[in-house]
């Protein structure tokens, strides 16, 4: 049943503070969620730099993930421009990409990816090369 004139206008009036109290509620939990959010997103930018210079410091390789399951590796030895690019493949596996820098690893590749199956052996085998060129 609708009322009219002057008691509508009563209605309306007692609900408005409702809504009223309803909206600054809304909006306090909207702000409060936005500080969590910014918050969490500070928390988990900080853990992922943390991260990211333990794996250089402990590798000697910084690692970029400009696309998903795509990686590039930067040396802490070699020029900026050398960068060796990986994939991993739909098993999960890791696969060297061609690159200029790859293409002078040739030894390396051999030894360590196709007869011995060992990422972690070449990417050490890439170091020490690297490295022992900084000596000479």
């Amino acid at each position: 049943q609708q009322q009219s004139g002057k008691d509508g206008e009563v209605a309306a009036t007692a609900i408005s503070p409702h809504l009223d109290l309803e909206v600054a509620d809304l909006k306090a939990q909207v702000t409060s969620l936005t500080t969590q959010k910014d918050r969490l997103a500070k928390v988990f930018k900080d853990k992922i730099d943390e991260f990211r210079k333990a794996v250089m410091s402990l590798t000697g390789f910084r690692v970029d993930l400009p696309e998903t399951r795509r990686y590039h590796l930067y040396s802490v030895y070699a020029h900026r421009s050398d960068v060796l690019y990986f994939r991993c493949n739909a098993q999960g596996e890791m696969e060297l990409l061609d690159s200029a820098f790859a293409s002078q690893l040739q030894p390396q590749i051999a030894m360590y990816l196709q007869d011995r199956h060992s990422l972690p052996a070449f990417l050490s085998a890439v170091t020490l090369r690297l490295f022992s060129e900084l000596e000479q």
